[in-house]
């Protein structure tokens, strides 16, 4: 496969989409980083907006907007 077969349909919603996973990813840093005392284990930690917030981000920009 060439780069000239290559072909974005939707850019902006691909980056747009990239942005926001690595958006939700990085949301859950500093939750990370609260349990490192605990061996990095989140297991019964209560979730802040946040990581809630982040952890809805990451299906959300993989299934949005849907394939043309």
């Amino acid at each position: 496969m060439s780069s000239r077969d290559l072909t974005f349909h939707h850019p902006v919603a691909f980056w747009l989409g990239c942005a926001a996973v690595i958006a939700g990813v990085l949301a859950h840093l500093p939750m990370l980083a609260m349990a490192a005392p605990m061996h990095y284990r989140l297991a019964g930690m209560p979730m802040d907006t946040l990581m809630l917030t982040g952890m809805a981000l990451v299906p959300l920009a993989c299934c949005w907007p849907p394939m043309a």
